[in-house]
C-alpha cells in the first residue's frame, strides 16, 4: 500500500494530465490496481522461491531428528500465494481509488 501512496503522489502530474487529455476515472484506477497486482505477484514468486530455497537448505544441516523437515504441500504454497495476492490488490485500492478520483486541473497544478 505504501508503494503505491508513494507512485499515486510521486505521479500526480502524469496522473491529471491522463484525465485532462480524455483518461476515465476507470482506466486510471485499472492502472494502479494493476500496478498492485504486478508488484504483489513479483513479491510474491520471490517469497515462495526464497521459502523453498531456505527450506531446501535447511534440509541438507545435520539436523537431530526432532527437527524432521518435510517438504511444503504444493496446495499450501498456492492458498498464501492467492491470500498474499487477494491482500495485495486490497491494499491497491484505496491508492488506486485516491489517484482516479483526483481533479484533473488539480493534479496539474500539484508540486
Amino acid at each position: 500500500m505504501n508503494i503505491l501512496i508513494v507512485s499515486v503522489n510521486e505521479r500526480t502530474r502524469e496522473i491529471g494530465l491522463r484525465r485532462a487529455v480524455g483518461a476515465s476515472r476507470r482506466a486510471v484506477l485499472t492502472q494502479f490496481l494493476a500496478e498492485s497486482l504486478a508488484v504483489t505477484l513479483a513479491a510474491g514468486a520471490i517469497g515462495v522461491a526464497l521459502a523453498l530455497l531456505v527450506g531446501g537448505v535447511l534440509t541438507l544441516l545435520p539436523l537431530p531428528k526432532l527437527f524432521h523437515l518435510p517438504p511444503p504441500p504444493p496446495l499450501r504454497l498456492a492458498v498464501a500465494f492467492f491470500f498474499m495476492v487477494a491482500v495485495g490488490l486490497l491494499a491497491g485500492v484505496i491508492p488506486a481509488r485516491r489517484a482516479a478520483n483526483l481533479d484533473p486541473a488539480a493534479a496539474l497544478r500539484y508540486e
